[in-house]
């Protein structure tokens, strides 16, 4: 079978162009992308190559593991967690104020409460001035960051079911904001330092243990890095990313 591996470069009409690697930008924590280094039985994914620093997620539950599913968004495969109880997990140790989260995300229905990537400190259980979430979805379009209570929200028009997008959410030690599709919203005040030990996908984390709030949705790539990203740099990841899914 013909499989697309993508690295550098897309075709269009007017021949190869260019693109940077996410890993031309300095400080990344995470990269894990649906077409590459996906281990699975029965598609069913075990483990997930990060390709940035080796924190691989896993899962070795057989009935927990979320589905590995092809030509999903633009021709490319995608993680699928399916609402109920599928999530994976990883090791991301960092203790500092800047970090910058992006996602290549559609969710396929809602599920209350539900959180895309979580990074949380496993000692106190709590995104409370350790950790953050991006795409906590508490109503049918609405997209949230979190760290130490609500920060940056897309409420209206937000986002429908089956709607691909790149969500990204940027800390900066005092404000935070959420992009989506390359466009800001209104920054929200953020203080406070992060204070992490491991990352989740697909599931709420709190209070020390994996709770409900599973998400339904296909996951086709995630980027974390340990800076607020200057404009250049957050372009260049943008540019990798709708080229490479061409989302708007």
């Amino acid at each position: 079978m013909f499989r697309r591996i993508w690295a550098h470069s897309f075709s269009s009409l007017g021949g190869v162009v260019s693109i940077s690697s996410p890993l031309d930008v300095t400080g990344c924590l995470l990269w894990l992308r649906a077409d590459l280094g996906v281990t699975k039985v029965d598609n069913k994914v075990s483990s997930w190559k990060d390709s940035a620093l080796g924190s691989d997620a896993s899962q070795s539950s057989d009935d927990l593991k979320p589905l590995y599913v092809e030509n999903q968004i633009n021709d490319l495969p995608v993680i699928r967690f399916g609402g109920t109880d599928d999530y994976m997990s990883g090791v991301l140790v960092y203790n500092a104020k800047p970090l910058h989260m992006f996602q290549i995300y559609k969710r396929i229905t809602l599920v209350a409460g539900a959180d895309g990537l979580t990074i949380v400190n496993t000692s106190d259980g709590d995104t409370n001035q350790s950790g953050a979430v991006l795409n906590f979805n508490s109503s049918t379009t609405q997209i949230d960051t979190y760290h130490a209570g609500y920060k940056s929200q897309l409420t209206s028009p937000g986002l429908a079911n089956g709607v691909v997008a790149l969500v990204e959410s940027k800390f900066d030690g005092v404000n935070n904001t959420l992009y989506v599709n390359g466009v800001a919203k209104t920054p929200v005040a953020d203080t406070g330092t992060f204070n992490s030990t491991n990352y989740y996908i697909g599931c709420r984390y709190f209070g020390g243990t994996v709770k409900a709030g599973y998400l339904n949705a296909d996951i086709a790539e995630i980027l974390i890095y340990d800076s607020a990203l200057s404009d250049p740099d957050r372009l260049t990841v943008e540019t990798y990313l709708n080229g490479k899914y061409k989302v708007y």
